[in-house]
């Protein structure tokens, strides 16, 4: 049987660990994960609760030695970079939902208590939303199809909603009465010193471009993957309630 050797980088991070998880379950795929500290209580974790062939391999993307190291054998990649630099998955995790000023509990115009989503989106623009599993899906498809999608993009994107649509799906998925409000742009940049600027420009973009229906085919995807998962889908399977990681 022919094995076959993929490198995750950013395979402990929290969209990663789906990467590695998903490419483990093929037979006969030996899976690296480039990691700072194979020894840390994320690699250990990912080994022993990832059925699979899982290796940490000590390495850095500023290392650039280490990456010729962790690269050596390997057959397929998945890199995950990291622009803003958090170093801790937990962190940027968090740091996303704090950006977002999303959702927060308060006083909801008609005297009722409930979420409000606060979002840089104008009124009518839309925000291109897909689930970490399906990523991992399509990351996996890719590198199980390489000779049909090498040298091609595929654009994914799940579900591409305005403000006031992402509250009302929350609203019915819940239960919890919420509501949209949306902030100013210079505002929200402001609020970010460092990287507001660059997150600000991304919904900016949003604003102005309906990206999910402009630049993806739903139609395609959902052929390639029927279970492609909508925000409310989402919202049903996770349970999510709206609730911060710190």
């Amino acid at each position: 049987m022919t094995s076959t050797t993929a490198l995750v980088v950013g395979g402990t991070g929290t969209m990663g660990t789906r990467i590695v998880r998903a490419l483990a379950a093929r037979t006969g795929t030996v899976v690296r994960v480039l990691t700072r500290n194979p020894s840390s209580e994320r690699a250990r974790g990912l080994v022993e609760n990832t059925p699979g062939d899982i290796r940490p391999v000590r390495g850095d993307l500023d290392d650039e030695q280490s990456l010729k190291t962790a690269f050596q054998g390997v057959d397929q990649v998945f890199c995950n970079t990291d622009f803003f630099a958090t170093a801790s998955p937990q962190q940027e995790y968090a740091q996303g939902l704090r950006a977002l000023h999303a959702p927060q509990r308060a006083r909801l115009p008609d005297g009722g208590e409930g979420l409000v989503f606060a979002l840089p989106l104008g009124r009518a623009g839309r925000w291109p939303l897909i689930a970490l599993d399906d990523i991992a899906f399509f990351a996996r498809h890719q590198l199980d199809h390489w000779d049909d999608w090498g040298g091609r993009t595929l654009r994914i994107a799940a579900d591409a909603l305005t403000g006031d649509q992402i509250a009302a799906a929350f609203e019915k998925a819940t239960g919890v009465p919420s509501v949209y409000q949306a902030v100013d742009l210079d505002e929200f940049s402001r609020s970010l010193p460092g990287i507001g600027h660059d997150l600000a420009a991304m919904f900016a973009f949003f604003q102005d471009h309906d990206l999910f229906s402009r630049d993806r085919d739903p139609q395609a995807l959902r052929a390639l993957h029927p279970e492609l998962a909508t925000f409310g889908d989402w919202l049903t399977t996770t349970g999510w309630d709206g609730a911060a990681a710190g």
